[in-house]
């Protein structure tokens, strides 16, 4: 385990356990939907998030293609879909601000939280952290974005 500084959190991760489970494909999306936000969330894979958050991702082992959960929040005026969704890492915290919620340097707003939902079958004999996100995302799909 390795101990990192996230925002207002401390945690201790693994990284490397994590990234295997992802690579093993232990890791899937739960809730696998056809509708447009999920769809362009797909089409984007990795790229729907800001380099420096994406690599953050990537730091605590998870696939930034692969959320448990995706959500839309509505379009905003400039054309761009408000999603929000988390994923699953090994992990635990150790310092802990549970009314904090951080933006990273790219505007990507995101919190861990302790108590986890929709947890892969992977993570059962595993500590497990939900890292929860909202990004504004392009849409990317043929079909017009429902204003």
């Amino acid at each position: 385990m390795e101990t990192k500084n996230l925002g207002p959190w401390q945690i201790e991760c693994d990284p490397e356990l994590t990234r295997s489970l992802y690579a093993a494909n232990a890791v899937e999306s739960t809730t696998p939907c056809t509708c447009s936000a999920c769809r362009n969330f797909r089409a984007l894979g990795s790229g729907a998030f800001p380099p420096s958050a994406r690599a953050m991702l990537l730091d605590l082992g998870i696939d930034p293609a692969v959320p448990a959960e995706i959500y839309e929040n509505g379009p905003n005026q400039a054309g761009s879909l408000s999603c929000a969704g988390f994923f699953h890492f090994v992990g635990r915290v150790l310092i802990d601000d549970r009314e904090a919620i951080a933006t990273s340097e790219a505007g990507v707003r995101y919190f861990i939280r302790r108590d986890s939902e929709l947890v892969p079958q992977a993570f059962a004999n595993h500590p497990v952290l939900q890292f929860e996100f909202e990004v504004l995302l392009p849409w990317v799909l043929p079909e017009a974005l429902l204003q």
